[in-house]
């Protein structure tokens, strides 16, 4: 529906500002595991300084591009729409075609990381961690076909629930802290 003098009405909006950040989350860093084995190879004040640093280095400039291009381009398909602009529609195509084919290999790599992950705490043979990572797609692409508020609202669920471990593990350690250990790798 387009806006303008023929009364046309604005579309309701579908996620708010936490629904997105919580999908970025999701969607770029894919959650906090694997965190452990960073803080394990240096300093911990070192690893943190960088945490800290990086996104504004290295995402900082990708966003503030991202946000001029979509201002640019105001169409559906992002960067897809953006390469087939300047590149040409043969290029423009095979640029969709292999973003799908990464979207695919990355989304299959998830339901076998926490196939392996219940596996460390409860032993599974190679068989059960396939159905595990069979049912969480299934689950996960039931989801998706409810729509986007479902979809958010599960989101905001799974953040709460697996950053909960860490603001209590944070809250139990933070009497303890000894700041001089901090430099010692």
């Amino acid at each position: 529906m387009g806006m303008g003098s023929g009364g046309g009405t604005r579309p309701g909006k579908k996620i708010g500002v936490w629904g997105m950040v919580v999908v970025g989350f999701f969607w770029v860093h894919g959650g906090i595991y694997g965190n452990e084995a960073m803080l394990m190879a240096g300093p911990p004040l070192y690893v943190f300084i960088m945490l800290g640093v990086v996104p504004f280095v290295y995402s900082l400039p990708i966003a503030l591009i991202v946000a001029e291009l979509s201002t640019a381009f105001p169409e559906d398909g992002g960067y897809v729409v953006w390469v087939q602009q300047a590149c040409g529609r043969v290029v423009g195509s095979h640029h969709a075609y292999w973003v799908w084919v990464i979207y695919v290999v990355d989304a299959a790599i998830y339901p076998v990381l926490v196939a392996q992950y219940v596996d460390t705490m409860v032993p599974m043979s190679e068989f059960r961690r396939g159905i595990l990572s069979t049912a969480l797609v299934g689950m996960v692409t039931g989801i998706n076909l409810l729509g986007t508020d479902v979809m958010v609202k599960f989101n905001t669920l799974l953040a709460a629930v697996s950053l909960a471990p860490t603001v209590l593990f944070v809250a139990i350690g933070m009497p303890r802290l000894e700041p001089e250990r901090t430099l010692v790798a």
